[in-house]
């Protein structure tokens, strides 16, 4: 364990990029006519991120059409991230809606988590997520922000250096890292955080943050955790909540502490971990009091690093056919939704109308009647 030195200097951490396919807000626009209707209570979902993109890349926290199922199904190596997911009914809440709430309820959820020892037995909490969306299904137009709360200390979260483990450590030590790795993923897929010990003849083990109060007691005790960050001196997002964990549970007997920031991908068919970060000397914050909670940040900016909302236009992916099906099966849901809740769907639909005179109020009338599938060879 390093310690502690005059020359500390500031961490900044590397934020998340959302990242969400089509297949998505696929699935999203079937839950709301399907299942949410129009609920605006937070609904589960799931994403995740994985420590082996290659560098320059950004710090992708993905969400596919598969992360509204329980239990979540990601691929293989990745990192689970539960989060919520509150679908408006209006562009006007979406805009109104208080995001200080927001952020909070979600900031202190991590802080329960960290305070009670479920994000000890569980570290995926220290990355919960919040997504505030308003889907328009008559056009395929999705608004959304994502807050990624992250807890602030009392003080700056400093280190004495920031290095590679490529330039620290040998060839055996990086092997050895590379081999305790495996095994501990083997064992607990789609654990990113864990204690790292190394030994004086260059063995390493890692172990499972419960197993912390024991490793404490070894000369070579480090934090680690799977780091999605891809830049040379930056760590990613997922740190900032695990040195408050560090903190809060282990201050009492740990002040400084040397984090591992582990990183591995292949090129050329040969595995890289070398580029991993070894952060020496990271000063832990004071412990904080359980009754009041930090300053919480984590909205996610734009390219020009401002705080605001994203758009998504999905309609020319989509049939026109099936656009109109789905605009005018959503008219009819939120005619039951808001009106007659015994109203039946299916008659409303197959009912035929014959309308005489097509001028300017026939013309609404004949919009109003329109069915799931008109028959292009009889329109009125």
């Amino acid at each position: 364990m390093a310690t502690g030195g005059a020359e500390q200097q500031m961490l900044q951490f590397v934020p998340f990029v959302s990242r969400l396919d089509a297949g998505f807000w696929h699935e999203l626009s079937r839950r709301k006519l399907e299942k949410y209707h129009l609920s605006e209570a937070a609904q589960y979902i799931s994403g995740y991120y994985t420590n082996n993109s290659v560098p320059g890349l950004p710090t992708n926290l993905l969400l596919e059409y598969s992360g509204f199922e329980k239990p979540p199904v990601h691929p293989p190596y990745a990192f689970p991230c539960p989060g919520s997911i509150i679908v408006l009914n209006t562009i006007e809440s979406f805009k109104t809606c208080d995001k200080r709430k927001i952020l909070e309820e979600t900031g202190r959820q991590i802080w329960d988590d960290i305070n009670d020892g479920s994000a000890v037995d569980d570290p995926s909490l220290l990355s919960r997520f919040m997504l505030l969306t308003f889907a328009d299904l008559k056009k395929y137009n999705f608004h959304y922000w994502f807050v990624f709360p992250a807890l602030f200390p009392n003080d700056p979260l400093t280190t004495l250096s920031i290095k590679t483990i490529g330039s620290v450590w040998n060839d055996q030590q990086l092997q050895s890292l590379q081999k305790a790795y495996d095994s501990f993923r083997s064992a607990h897929p789609g654990i990113g955080f864990f204690i790292v010990v190394m030994t004086d003849d260059g063995t390493a083990a890692l172990h499972e943050l419960r197993e912390a109060e024991t490793c404490l007691s070894t000369e070579k005790f480090m934090l680690g955790f799977c780091d999605p960050s891809t830049m040379e001196t930056n760590p990613g997002w997922p740190l900032r909540n695990l040195l408050i964990l560090a903190a809060q549970k282990w201050s009492d007997r740990l002040n400084v502490v040397d984090v591992l920031c582990y990183r591995d991908y292949t090129r050329d068919g040969r595995r890289l971990v070398s580029h991993s970060l070894l952060l020496e000397g990271v000063k832990l914050p004071d412990k904080m009091s359980t009754d009041v909670l930090p300053k919480v940040t984590g909205w996610e900016k734009n390219d020009k690093n401002k705080s605001v909302p994203k758009m998504v236009n999905l309609s020319s992916s989509m049939d026109p056919v099936r656009l109109a099906e789905s605009s005018v099966d959503l008219n009819l849901k939120l005619m039951r939704w808001r009106l007659i809740p015994s109203l039946d769907l299916e008659a409303v639909s197959s009912t035929k109308c014959l309308l005489l005179g097509a001028g300017t109020l026939g013309c609404n009338v004949a919009r109003c009647l329109m069915v799931r599938r008109p028959d292009p060879v009889n329109r009125l």
